[in-house]
C-alpha cells in the first residue's frame, strides 16, 4: 500500500512534429525513460496528444476525416504504448486519442495502462464545442466515470472541461477519493 504516487508530466508542445507513428511510439519511450530515472510511478501525457500525429497524416487528408484517420492510428499505436509501459515501466497515462465507439462515432478516450498488465479507460464525459463542432470534429461524449484502484490509492482520470463540471465533484465527493 502506498501513500503517495509520483508523477511524471509530460508537457510538449503539440506540434513535436513526429515523421511517423515509430517516432512517436521512441518519443514515449524516451519519456518512459525519463520517468523511471526520476523515480515517477506515473507518466502522464497530454489530452489530444494525438494531435502531433496529424503532422505525418496525408497531406490531402480533409479535416472532416481527421478524428476517424486518429483513431485508425491509435488501433495500432495504443498496443505498443501498452507494450512500453509494460517493458519500461512506470505506469502510463496515454493521454487522451480519438477511438471509434461505432461506425462513424468516435469518443476522445485516455487509456491508463498499469505494471501489472491492467489497461484502464476514460471516456471524456464533458465535450468543449469544438469536440462538438459537425463541421470539424465531431466526438460524442462519455456516460460513465471510471474510478480505478492501485497500489492502495484510488484513481479517477477527469479530462479537461470535466474537472468544471459540479455534477461529477458530487458524483466523486461520497467516493472521499
Amino acid at each position: 500500500m502506498s501513500e503517495t504516487l509520483t508523477l511524471a508530466l509530460w508537457a510538449t508542445n503539440m506540434g513535436i512534429g513526429p515523421t511517423s507513428a515509430d517516432a512517436f511510439v521512441d518519443l514515449v519511450a524516451q519519456q518512459l525513460d525519463r520517468a523511471r530515472a526520476e523515480g515517477a510511478d506515473l507518466l502522464l501525457m497530454p489530452e489530444h496528444v494525438s494531435e502531433a500525429w496529424l503532422a505525418y497524416a496525408p497531406p490531402d487528408l480533409p479535416e472532416l476525416a481527421e478524428i476517424a484517420w486518429l483513431a485508425e492510428e491509435a488501433a495500432t499505436i495504443l498496443p505498443r504504448l501498452r507494450g512500453l509501459a509494460d517493458a519500461r515501466g512506470p505506469a502510463l497515462h496515454a493521454g487522451t486519442v480519438p477511438v471509434r465507439v461505432g461506425e462513424g462515432r468516435h469518443r476522445n478516450r485516455a487509456h491508463l495502462f498499469l505494471p501489472d498488465g491492467a489497461t484502464h479507460v476514460q471516456d471524456k464525459l464533458s465535450l468543449t464545442p469544438d469536440e462538438r463542432d459537425p463541421s470539424a470534429w465531431t466526438l460524442e461524449p462519455g456516460a460513465t466515470l471510471e474510478v480505478v484502484s492501485w497500489r492502495g490509492l484510488r484513481l479517477a482520470t477527469v479530462i479537461c472541461l470535466d474537472i468544471e463540471q459540479p455534477a461529477l465533484a458530487a458524483r466523486l465527493q461520497p467516493l472521499d477519493l
